[in-house]
């Protein structure tokens, strides 16, 4: 009877392992997403089209939203593809701490500014975030397995 048990509990681990394992993935492939569009209709959409959900976009240079929308592009890139293709994975890490240095830019900004309807965004795009780094750093971390040359 105890074998019984103690292989439903082992299976019970590996589902419950497996299923942190995905959860770490669907935050990674969330954030680069919303990252990588954002960054693509910051450098495509006419300003006009951007103020209405972003009132700020007349009150900044042309070439600031660009350098936004370039280093959102990079961050959500950045977050995904070195870990989905196992190669020089610290990168994802550099991008999901890139991420999170944004996103407080953006909370600061936005108080500054008073906007407060969109604190809550920012507020759980960063806890997604350091749910990605705290997994990536000490749950399942993402080994190299392509060799890197030095």
């Amino acid at each position: 009877m105890s074998q019984i048990s103690s292989r439903v509990e082992r299976k019970r681990q590996r589902n419950k392992e497996r299923n942190r394992k995905l959860s770490f993935w669907v935050a990674q492939t969330i954030l680069a997403g919303i990252f990588f569009l954002s960054g693509v209709l910051k450098l495509l959409m006419s300003p006009d089209a951007l103020a209405q959900s972003d009132p700020w976009i007349y009150q900044a240079p042309v070439w600031m939203v660009n350098l936004i929308g370039v280093v959102e592009m990079a961050a959500g890139i950045g977050i995904i593809l070195p870990a989905m293709l196992k190669y020089r994975t610290i990168w994802s890490l550099r991008a999901a701490y890139g991420i999170l240095c944004l996103l407080v830019l953006a909370f600061i900004f936005h108080v500054i500014r008073e906007e407060w309807s969109i604190l809550p965004q920012i507020i759980i795009l960063a806890a997604l975030d350091v749910y990605v780094l705290w997994g990536r750093l000490k749950i399942d971390p993402i080994r190299d397995e392509m060799p890197v040359r030095r």
